[in-house]
């Protein structure tokens, strides 16, 4: 019997703080091993860089970019946090979808997951100061001119946790949240996952387990806490969350919401945790992120083959001057991108999820984004 308690004891620990780790080669990164890729006719590069967090220990990231001759340095760019058991190659897809609309992408392997140093993860906890380590690093080298976040999961947390921290993030994505983590916790210790802890001991186990936690991993799990930091963020926010999750209930998100200082929209979709994101949330998430980057966003990068391989400058996203100007936009800087195959210049083949985007559905979305301008 307390062998039993013992190994569920430890599945339970191990689902918080060391869940399976990511592995991966450079050819599963978009661009393979030489770093040059398209999306559609859209040319970029990512640039590979290794960062030294406040604990010393060094981070892996991955920093994607447009190229074109009138491709400025300082680009809006959109930090990507991954989940729990993620890598920076969680973001694969979301490069396929920003990088049409002049939008670069910063990714990273946070301490404790993929190749960065850290042997455990300790949602949000630290990897908020990892995202702070990585903030700075394109702040200060001049790599952005304004930065977004997009976070999935405990990504989605880290990004909750670091925009009370920084009011000068220009909007947040929040990809199923969990609202507490302890809260989470209990909820994994009662009927997730297989574990059946009987509900009469949660609260002197949970206990327990936080003092373990802290005893191996060195964080208390009291300070995951994205619930606190969603009454004292005012960054505008973009919640997204599966009816059908049986990871990270609805109701994390809904709780967030409800809580949230700054302004906020809830999506939710059919589907599970770990599902394929529907189309029409992608869509929300593009014309969220024009909007939020404003000015910043108004440049496209140029495409490839035009005026002698330089290409051209396109129209910008325009999202924010009226709904009619901001569909024609997003369909125009979306085409040829997520609907298509990425192609690493290399020859590797990177297949995002396919989105099928409809003029109702972008309509309907710029139209409930004027909707909300207008009441503010």
């Amino acid at each position: 019997m307390f062998k039993g308690l013992r190994e569920q004891w430890k599945q339970l620990e191990d689902c918080i703080i060391r869940p399976p780790r990511a592995t991966y080669t450079d050819d599963e990164l978009v661009g393979g091993t030489s770093g040059n890729f398209a999306v559609g006719v859209y040319p970029g590069v990512r640039e590979d860089v290794e960062l030294r967090n406040g604990r010393g220990q060094l981070l892996k990231c991955s920093y994607y970019r447009p190229t074109g001759r009138s491709v400025p340095q300082d680009l809006p760019c959109v930090v990507y946090c991954h989940c729990n058991s993620g890598s920076r190659c969680d973001a694969n897809e979301v490069v396929g979808l920003l990088i049409p609309s002049g939008i670069a992408v910063m990714a990273l392997d946070f301490s404790g997951s993929g190749r960065s140093d850290g042997e455990y993860v300790s949602l949000g906890v630290r990897e908020v100061d990892d995202v702070g380590c990585v903030v700075a690093y394109l702040r200060e080298k001049k790599r952005t001119s304004h930065v977004a976040m997009w976070g999935r999961s405990m990504g989605a947390v880290v990004c909750l946790l670091y925009g009370e921290r920084d009011p000068s993030v220009a909007g947040i994505v929040l990809d199923s949240p969990f609202s507490n983590l302890v809260t989470l916790m209990e909820e994994l210790a009662t009927g997730h996952q297989g574990l059946r802890i009987p509900k009469i001991a949660i609260k002197s186990l949970i206990g327990f387990l936080r003092r373990s936690i802290k005893k191996r991993a060195n964080f208390d799990i009291h300070h995951s806490d994205p619930l606190a930091a969603a009454q004292s963020s005012f960054i505008p926010a973009l919640f997204g969350h599966g009816k059908d999750d049986d990871f990270i209930d609805f109701h994390h998100s809904e709780a967030l919401y409800k809580a949230y200082a700054g302004d906020k929209n809830l999506i939710s979709f059919e589907g599970g945790h770990n599902c394929v994101r529907p189309s029409f949330f992608h869509t929300s998430v593009c014309i969220f992120l024009a909007n939020v980057l404003g000015p910043f966003a108004q440049r496209s990068p140029e495409r490839s083959g035009s005026h002698g391989g330089h290409g051209s400058p396109l129209a910008s996203p325009g999202l924010a001057s009226g709904a009619a100007q901001g569909v024609d936009s997003l369909a125009a800087s979306l085409e040829g991108s997520p609907f298509q195959q990425m192609q690493g210049l290399q020859g590797h083949p990177i297949s995002p999820n396919s989105l099928q985007y409809t003029d109702e559905m972008l309509l309907q979305e710029a139209l409930a984004l004027s909707l909300m301008e207008s009441t503010r």
